[in-house]
């Protein structure tokens, strides 16, 4: 530890045991509970609840190692807080985690959930053992009162000292009676604190049910909540503001779905910036190139075509993935007789084209004729219902199937479609 850390310690230490005895000596007060010996951060000597001996969270205080550094040799660049010296008197240095930054926040008043004693508001007010709730006490040693619906009572687990406890006889789990704990309400009501104390309310269950600003603070699912300054997202936030951290704040967003069509959000200055970053910032079928939003063009394979027409260049996934417009294919329509109705049902006439029929086609339900269409021969990628396949090397257009009626008067694989549908006319 550094010399001048160590000599400050001491004195600090000295002066505060030299108080507590000149406390002792001159009060006189026969009081057999308060003869309890406390120690300067708030807690019992004896305690193994002391700050300086909590578990390895210690209690959210970083402790000084025999170096005169911290035990996080990186803490020292820290944000925020690091002791609880560093906030004002009625706030303590609270870690949500061993990595977070620390922060100051209020200390806590009698009946608020607690884990360690310098949670609590004030010198000599303990949290207070599970049997009691694990919630902060407050003092009434030396003859202090306690508040409305609190009675003084002795903790033989705090070396009995003197703490005021909630009268739970005064419990009745009623909208507006006295409370200490969420337990203490019938559901779905909650206890919070107000200008009558803590009492049974009951509350918000959704965000819509809070102010622009605010949110919806439920204490457990089955309870209603309290509306509190905050934010869970950007609809929370008036208009001009954005949700950062919890908190409404300036700015126009935070992601780029929050920005107009061609836009995209600076998540360093919260603005939308005209441009773009992806496919998804530009509008309809345009696609993000170099920060600009431009047509698209060609295709990566006939799924991209409109109906009846085929892609040039059917890409492989590991092309797709490279996203290079110049390794696309072209769309176009074909000048096959797809669907072109015919009479030549003999198929004597090459009415249809070389390999190609002229076949009726007909309603599955109805069995009735819907005329006469030319079938095109085409080396297409088939699949049986079985799961087996007969590999092409072509596409049938847009909307069509892959058949294979595999018998000697049509031994080849075609392209069909409804062709009584418009769009394949």
């Amino acid at each position: 530890m550094k010399r001048g850390l160590f000599f400050s310690l001491l004195v600090v230490l000295i002066l505060g045991l030299f108080a507590v005895a000149c406390s002792d000596s001159g009060s006189g007060d026969d009081d057999d509970d308060d003869d309890t010996t406390t120690d300067g951060d708030n807690d019992l000597t004896d305690d193994d609840d002391d700050i300086s001996d909590d578990d390895d969270d210690n209690g959210g205080v970083i402790i000084p190692d025999t170096d005169g550094d911290t035990t996080d040799d990186d803490d020292d660049d820290r944000e925020g807080c690091m002791y609880d010296t560093d906030c004002p008197g009625n706030q303590y240095c609270y870690f949500a985690s061993d990595t977070s930054n620390g922060r100051c926040v209020d200390r806590k008043q009698e009946c608020d959930p607690c884990t360690t004693n310098r949670e609590c508001l004030y010198d000599y007010d303990y949290c207070l053992p599970e049997a009691y709730g694990s919630v902060c006490g407050s003092d009434c040693s030396n003859g202090l009162t306690c508040p409305t619906n609190y009675v003084c009572t002795i903790i033989p687990e705090l070396d009995n000292s003197k703490q005021c406890v909630f009268d739970t006889s005064l419990l009745q789990g009623t909208q507006g009676t006295p409370c200490c704990t969420h337990e203490d309400c019938d559901l779905p009501l909650s206890c919070r604190r107000g200008t009558a104390g803590k009492t049974c309310q009951n509350g918000c269950t959704a965000n819509a049910d809070c102010p622009m600003g605010m949110i919806c603070n439920q204490p457990e699912p089955n309870r209603t909540g309290e509306c509190i300054d905050g934010c869970t997202s950007i609809d929370d936030c008036p208009g001009g503001t954005i949700c950062v951290d919890g908190q409404c704040m300036e700015g126009e967003c935070t992601e780029s779905a929050h920005c107009a069509i061609s836009h995209y959000c600076d998540t360093v200055t919260n603005e939308c910036v005209e441009g773009c970053q992806t496919n998804d910032d530009c509008p309809g079928t345009d696609e993000c190139q170099d920060g600009t939003c431009v047509v698209y063009t060609g295709c990566k394979g006939t799924y991209e075509c409109s109906l009846g027409d085929i892609c040039t260049k059917e890409m492989t996934e590991e092309e797709i993935a490279q996203d290079d417009p110049s390794l696309r294919g072209e769309c176009y329509t074909p000048t096959e007789p797809y669907c072109d109705p015919c009479t030549d049902t003999q198929n004597q006439n090459n009415e249809c084209g070389d390999g190609n029929f002229c076949v009726e086609l007909t309603d599955p339900d109805t069995e009735q004729s819907l005329g006469h269409f030319c079938l095109v021969m085409r080396d297409c990628f088939y699949r049986d219902g079985e799961g087996g396949t007969n590999p092409g090397d072509e596409q049938c257009p847009r909307g069509y199937s892959c058949i294979f009626p595999d018998n000697e008067n049509m031994p080849d694989k075609y392209c069909i479609a409804d062709c009584t549908d418009e769009n394949f006319q």
